[in-house]
């Protein structure tokens, strides 16, 4: 087995081996990630050796619809006027990613494998690189038409039908119409970022506002609003000195279910185990509710050390709930919300072991400084918008 690398330079391109390798094959199996016309000389090539007898199957991927329908159309047709011609398409989840383009003669087989799509790019312009394999003894080959008739089976790949084309068509169209009328708004959001780099979270802050539904801005508040104010009750609730270790638990399921960090149930078990502890903890944090951030933060952390399932997101959701304009939720949504604003100084899954007061009254900081510059009024509307980008 003979292997060389193939790179697109001038007069070796993907394009000169593909259609060599085609004009000499008697038989063809392509699979690739998406296939557009201006692929050269790829479909007139393929239309003469169908006349004289070569046998072919192609898989085409429809992921991020970038295969054009024109070119699909036109193989389709060659499968109705051809019977040894059998065109697949993908439908599944999952990207359909494969560049493999093999070709068999009476004695000869070969195989291309790489990074080559069927598209003008990949087969002239584009810096591409594949394994050209002259495969001897056919082991290479074989493989690729077992892995074929695997994801046939499998309805990886399904037969192309009018119908099916159809629809993708539809799909392609509003797809690239997007595509063509949002780059503006893409290079202008760019132009935005190297003003200030809170220019992203700007723009999805409008893409939330402009948003009706129910994870939208408004819906959001007023949601959040509401939870905020069930949480106080919850608070004093607790605080009070009249919940018992006996109905702890289902106290504090009201008081996390208002929260919006995710995880927090996983864990009331233990912290139930800790009720006494608990209990202690939020009665010190609010008689003490107009401390500044590391001051708060010190006061529950001091307790929440040893109370297993009581984590970083648990106790700043409870600061904030107490005070939303002084205290930030801190969690793994939140610290990637400030990373979209270029702020990387705090660990993407915070813990009690890596942050500390010092640390949480930074971070209180420059959300704020965010939050200024978004024109939110406090840290309940900067967390909503962090969890909208997060799951975005």
């Amino acid at each position: 087995m003979n292997v060389e690398l193939l790179v697109n330079s001038v007069g070796h391109e993907h394009a000169d081996v593909v259609i060599d390798l085609l004009k000499r094959a008697d038989r063809m199996h392509c699979m690739v990630a998406f296939a557009k016309k201006s692929a050269p000389y790829m479909l007139d090539t393929l239309k003469d050796r169908l006349k004289k007898g070569l046998i072919a199957r192609m898989a085409i991927g429809l992921d991020f619809h970038l295969t054009e329908p024109k070119l699909l159309r036109e193989l389709f047709e060659l499968g109705l006027h051809y019977k040894d011609f059998e065109l697949f398409l993908n439908d599944t989840v999952e990207t359909f990613h494969p560049k493999i383009y093999a070709f068999e003669g009476k004695k000869w087989k070969v195989v291309l494998i790489g990074s080559a799509n069927l598209t003008n790019g990949g087969f002239s312009l584009n810096y591409e690189a594949s394994a050209l394999i002259n495969d001897v003894n056919g082991s290479v080959t074989n493989s690729i038409k077992d892995y074929f008739d695997e994801l046939v089976n499998e309805k990886v790949l399904i037969k192309a039908k009018a119908g099916r084309i159809d629809e993708y068509e539809r799909e392609y169209g509003v797809n690239d119409f997007l595509r063509n009328t949002q780059k503006p708004r893409a290079d202008k959001l760019l132009r935005d970022m190297k003003k200030s780099r809170y220019g992203l979270l700007g723009e999805m802050l409008k893409v939330m506002k402009d948003d009706e539904s129910d994870e939208g801005f408004l819906a959001n508040q007023i949601r959040r609003n509401k939870d905020l104010f069930d949480v106080a009750q919850e608070l004093r609730g607790l605080a009070s000195g009249e919940i018992t270790e006996k109905n702890f638990l289902q106290r504090y399921e009201a008081l996390i279910r208002h929260f919006h960090s995710s995880g927090l149930d996983r864990g009331k078990t233990k912290v139930a185990n800790h009720a006494k502890l608990f209990l202690v903890a939020i009665a010190e944090v609010m008689a003490k509710r107009s401390s500044s951030p590391i001051e708060a933060f010190n006061v529950l952390h001091k307790h929440f050390q040893e109370i297993p399932g009581a984590g970083i997101n648990l106790l700043t959701e409870i600061l904030h709930a107490i005070d939303n304009s002084a205290f930030a939720v801190m969690n793994q949504n939140a610290v990637s919300g400030m990373q979209r604003a270029g702020i990387y100084d705090y660990p993407s899954h915070p813990s009690k072991k890596n942050v500390n007061g010092d640390a949480y009254a930074r971070y209180c900081q420059q959300a704020h400084g965010i939050r200024n510059e978004l024109g939110l009024e406090n840290f309940t509307e900067l967390d909503a918008l962090f969890n909208y980008a997060y799951w975005r």
